[in-house]
């Protein structure tokens, strides 16, 4: 019987001197295409020369330039093509022979690349004697009077064809590995066969450490890869290795090329080191050393990774990754214990180490595309201002780009919470709750009786997910997230997830998204992403080409797709939904990256037809000078009072000048102090003084749009006279940048009027709320009605609670318009009992306006029933009739352009934000910013052709800062309290 093992899955062979050889080749053949365009560049120079003239002297020159010269050229560009080719062979042959001692190649592979590279020698001996006949038939015309024309040396391509794949002839490097693939498997057979040994018993480690002498003469050739046996379990194993000094199994092997290939790990450059080829492999995930260890179940290989204090037992690499995250979190003992793995393990360990490795390996196509895109939209930094910014070196040990480093940070930072203020945070949130629903289909039937949570392909049912979403949006419009974060857990990221798992199972470009706006916001940089997508419809490959041309990166999600090698042409299927970065567009092909390599994904083949969606573009840049907030935003939404508030000078080249440190709450208590503000008369900045403060950016946090909309308001009146605004209001309209200073404004008006509770008694609704606050406040504080009205308010029938309510809100009303006020002001307590509405907002900014010598105009502008409109149109008139029955209670184009026209500012409340628009019509990424955003600024009203062809009115709204687009006439029911405001400056 013969024992044959699979050697020739094996790899006999130095990767880095197989590498330097195929860099060598290149060098020289991209060499001879640069000395080809030499020659050319002569061929014009001596047509140019005007020393050589007459008839004859034009025809030579013609017949240089446009004869031999267009050869020539033709020829050259026939070997850049090959130049080319080789390129994409050497490409495949390094993804091969990477830079991990247990990299596969056998030896059909060997034959095939040694064969093509063959091909190449013979072509290029037939393109360099072409060019040579060319060149020397030009020095024997001109040459004795103009000199001779610059050749390429075809000696040194040909010197490096031969070194690589014997040229001519049957040597080179490679027939070298596949002679030593050959003699290992004929001593290898050999020597199990006379040892009668089963290759494949359980036992596998006695066995082939007795062969160890077969392994060390083969010196620092890295050992073979056996084939593992199908029954085979795998699992993933960790040890603090205080007892490995003993555990000779813990790579299963030892040898000379094991000790070899060990050392040389840190040597050997990634054949990925190139951005565009987007390197990061969610797979290599910094695990250490990986191996065989063997335990005492015969069916079990561990893939193990070992650590002796802060050493691992691996390469140094993965040592710096090891110490660079340990300091990261103090939690790793919860971490641990949420692991969710098998742990099957000989060797004591501790919780850190455990904690560590169960991050490195829920690292997945998310987080690889997150490095993927952060190293393409940062290669304009150096690296000192890379690792400054981002916390690690731009490159590691081994030359490549630090994916790993990357993967990791951006995992530890990302993988637990939801950004709720950043990008994407609303489908995010809403995702993770249809996962939690999904593993508690029960709870979800509690609350929504009948309704199907997933169809029968395991699809979420579509309505479901508006039930859903509906939930989280009332859900978290009503939440109160300004609570101090416990621990250091930093102010932006509020943590949502109940037993701190949830999120770390969300996929799709949406969930990468917003984790990649909260990482780039950490490190110091602003990130933008716009849908490519038309509705539902993937953008076609030029709209893709175009934004990678624009310097964006393109991300997209696909499931269950299909992928083909550029080289083989051969195709596989990848099961599950991962994330992809596109590279390029090559053939009508996206070129995308995949576990660390490139590969083309064709939109077209039906394996891939509705495989992905979510198409974004990203872009990344660096932070102006401070934390400047877009207009229309809420500074006060994201919980920065938490965090020291910083702002960083830097110079031309973005290194680090000076940086000034303070809180944000005390620099807005000393500007309150300053003003002397309500709460404030002190003018000190002590503890009370700050404890005000951060009430107050609490509630102006939890006020959402209106404080922020009403600053952008005076703005508008003052813009063109900020003396103006300091010599009435006491402060800068503008900081020292020329940026609005909202946070100052908001304050200021927060103290003065926006914390009252007022009401308007001109109004119903004014009444309706003073009763209720009353009747509540009595409810609270029933002596007090006994002492008002003589009686114990249990005994009180509620007609007689409604009636003296109403009697004591016409008494308060009459006083008031005695003194010709038409406000309210209701006593601090009882504040829970205060109904907040837009008309209550409205008249605290007429007071506070008021108080500083200004008048506020109010209009509103809600609109004509259609019942009322159709009452004012002719019945022959169905233009106007149509336009009665799609605004009820909305106010037509015209009507909105006229008051703008008069200098109103536009506003509407819409009850759900999640409608909000891009330009192609694609639902907008949203986070908590634009969900709490209710009151929204309508800029202009537009016809917009939507993804359908159709054109629909839209309004262009602003929201949180941000531009969107909104179709009232779909949404109607969820738009209400239109009005228009403007600020009438008196001196």
């Amino acid at each position: 019987m013969i024992y044959r093992i699979d050697v020739n899955k094996g790899k006999f062979y130095d990767a880095k001197l197989t590498r330097n050889f195929c860099e060598r080749m290149l060098t020289a053949a991209q060499d001879y295409c640069r000395k080809s365009s030499d020659t050319d560049d002569a061929y014009k120079d001596f047509a140019a020369n005007e020393g050589f003239q007459g008839l004859a002297a034009d025809n030579t020159k013609n017949f240089v330039l446009n004869g031999m010269g267009t050869m020539n050229r033709d020829i050259a560009d026939e070997h850049r093509k090959m130049v080319e080719d080789q390129e994409s062979l050497i490409e495949c042959f390094e993804k091969t022979v990477d830079s991990d001692p247990n990299a596969i190649i056998d030896y059909d592979a060997l034959d095939k690349i040694n064969t093509d590279l063959t091909g190449y020698h013979s072509s290029f001996g037939s393109i360099a004697g072409r060019v040579e006949a060319i060149i020397n038939a030009l020095d024997m015309l001109v040459g004795p009077d103009y000199g001779t024309f610059p050749r390429p040396d075809r000696g040194t391509v040909d010197n490096k064809f031969t070194a690589l794949c014997g040229g001519d002839g049957d040597g080179g490097y490679i027939r070298e590995c596949q002679n030593k693939l050959i003699k290992f498997d004929e001593d290898m057979t050999a020597y199990l066969g006379q040892n009668d040994t089963e290759t494949f018993l359980g036992d596998v480690t006695s066995k082939t450490s007795r062969s160890a002498g077969v392994f060390a003469e083969y010196g620092d050739a890295p050992m073979p890869i056996l084939k593992t046996p199908q029954n085979f379990k795998v699992v993933k194993d960790v040890t603090n290795n205080n007892n490995a000094q003993g555990a000779a199994g813990l790579t299963g092997f030892s040898s000379p090329a094991l000790e070899a290939a060990q050392k040389q790990a840190m040597d050997k450059n990634s054949p990925f080191y190139d951005i565009k080829h987007f390197g990061g492999n969610h797979e290599d995930n910094g695990s250490g050393w990986k191996g065989f260890c063997i335990d005492e179940n015969p069916a079990t290989i561990y893939l193990s990774l070992a650590f002796e204090g802060y050493r691992l037992v691996a390469n140094d690499q993965d040592k710096e990754l090891y110490k660079y995250l340990k300091p990261k979190r103090n939690n790793w003992n919860e971490y641990a214990e949420q692991g969710g793995y098998e742990i099957r393990n000989s060797f004591l360990y501790d919780d850190t180490d455990l904690g560590i490795y169960y991050l490195l390996n829920r690292i997945n196509t998310s987080d690889t595309a997150a490095s993927n895109i952060m190293f393409e939209q940062l290669k304009y930094l150096d690296d000192i201002s890379f690792e400054k910014q981002m916390g690690f070196s731009r490159r590691g040990k081994n030359g490549d780009l630090n994916y790993r480093f990357f993967n990791a940070d951006f995992r530890n930072e990302t993988e637990e919470s939801i950004a709720l203020y950043d990008t994407g945070a609303l489908d995010a949130m809403i995702q993770k709750r249809a996962l939690e629903y999904k593993g508690n289909e029960n709870l979800f039937k509690k609350n929504y009786g009948g309704v199907r949570l997933l169809n029968s392909d395991g699809s979420y049912n579509l309505y479901a997910l508006e039930l859903i979403r509906k939930e989280v949006i009332e859900e978290k419009r009503s939440e109160i997230f300004y609570m101090q974060p416990e621990y250091n857990m930093d102010g932006k990221l509020i943590n949502t997830l109940e037993e701190g798992r949830g999120s770390k199972d969300a996929k799709g470009t949406l969930s990468l998204i917003n984790k990649l706006s909260f990482y780039c916001d950490k490190h110091g940089f602003d990130m933008t992403a716009r849908s490519l997508n038309k509705g539902v419809i993937a953008p076609d490959n030029n709209e893709i080409n175009n934004a990678l041309t624009n310097g964006e990166s393109v991300t997209f999600s696909a499931k269950n797709f299909e992928l083909t090698d550029e080289t083989t042409k051969r195709s596989f299927t990848v099961d599950g939904e991962e994330q992809l970065v596109v590279a390029g567009v090559k053939d009508d092909k996206l070129v995308v990256s995949y576990k660390g390599q490139k590969w083309l994904y064709d939109p077209k083949s039906g394996a891939n037809t509705n495989a992905a969606n979510d198409f974004y573009a990203v872009k990344v840049s660096r932070k102006a000078e401070g934390n400047i907030t877009p207009k229309g935003a809420n500074p006060f939404y994201d919980n920065t009072i938490w965090e020291d508030y910083k702002i960083e000078k830097r110079n031309v080249d973005g290194m680090e000048l000076n940086k000034y440190h303070f809180t944000k709450i005390e620099n807005l208590a000393a500007f309150a102090a300053n003003q002397k503000l309500p709460g404030f008369e002190k003018s000190t900045v002590g503890d009370e003084e700050i404890e005000r403060v951060k009430n107050a950016i609490t509630a102006m946090g939890n006020a959402g749009s209106y404080d922020v909309n009403r600053a952008m308001i005076l703005e508008r009146a003052y813009k063109d006279k900020p003396e103006e605004f300091k010599k009435k209001y006491g402060f800068d309209l503008y900081d020292a940048q020329g940026n609005l200073n909202v946070e100052y404004i908001m304050l200021d008006y927060y103290q003065k009027s926006g914390h009252k509770m007022l009401i308007d008694c001109r109004t119903k609704e004014g009444e309706e709320i003073y009763v209720n606050w009353l009747k509540n406040y009595y409810k609270d504080n029933s002596r007090v009605y006994k002492d008002v009205y003589g009686k114990n308010l249990c005994d009180v029938p509620d007609a007689e609670l409604d009636a003296n309510c109403r009697k004591n809100y016409e008494n308060a009303k009459v006083e008031n318009l005695k003194k010709g006020l038409h406000v309210i002001e209701l006593p601090e307590a009882q504040r829970r009992h205060y109904t907040e509405t837009v008309e209550n907002e409205n008249i605290k900014f007429e007071q506070y306006c008021k108080a500083h010598g200004d008048n506020l105009k109010i209009k509103d502008m809600s609109g004509l029933s259609t019942q009322d409109r159709l009452k004012k149109v002719k019945k022959s008139d169905f233009n106007a009739r149509r336009e009665a029955m799609m605004h009820d209670n909305i106010p037509t184009s015209d009507e909105i352009k006229k008051a703008k026209d008069a200098g109103y500012d536009m506003y509407f409340e819409c009850s759900d934000p999640y409608y909000l628009e891009d330009e192609k019509g694609n639902t907008g990424v949203i986070g908590l910013g634009e969900l709490r955003s209710k009151e929204m600024e309508i800029l202009d009203v537009k016809n917009i052709k939507g993804t359908d062809g159709v054109e629909r009115e839209k309004y262009v709204v602003s929201c949180n800062g941000k531009q969107y687009y909104y179709d009232p006439i779909a949404h109607g029911k969820d738009c209400s309290n239109f009005y228009a405001m403007k600020v009438e400056t008196k001196k």
